[in-house]
């Protein structure tokens, strides 16, 4: 190698323009067909209305800002999921004892099986 040394420049540099043109010509093909920044432009973002009053509301828990995350007691589902460690279990059992503090019926499906330990009556 050391004896052709422009060869050896010549293979070093065009191999990764090579690699990287393949990588472009590649995610140029999915923008074609589908763009997501463009779809993702159209979603309507929903607004949520902000709950004010906390006596017809449950403290579900706290965001990363400090601000209270609440619900109204009207809501007719609620589906809480997240990472582990995010507070899935805690905002659960902060809506059954608000719930059973406030007389509602409940529905509650826990395929693990721990939730109700605390709710027992």
């Amino acid at each position: 190698m050391t004896e052709r040394p422009i060869l050896t420049m010549v293979i070093l540099l065009v191999i990764p323009v090579l690699i990287i043109f393949h990588q472009e010509r590649k995610r140029f093909r999915i923008n074609k067909i589908f763009n997501f920044r463009k779809e993702l432009k159209r979603i309507k973002r929903k607004k949520f209305a902000k709950v004010k009053d906390a006596k017809n509301s449950t403290f579900i828990g706290i965001t990363a800002g400090k601000k209270q995350v609440r619900t109204p007691d009207n809501a007719k589902h609620i589906f809480i999921c997240g990472t582990t460690g995010s507070g899935k279990t805690v905002a659960l059992s902060n809506y059954i004892k608000s719930g059973v503090e406030k007389d509602y019926p409940m529905l509650i499906v826990d395929g693990k099986g721990d939730t109700g330990e605390r709710f027992y009556i």
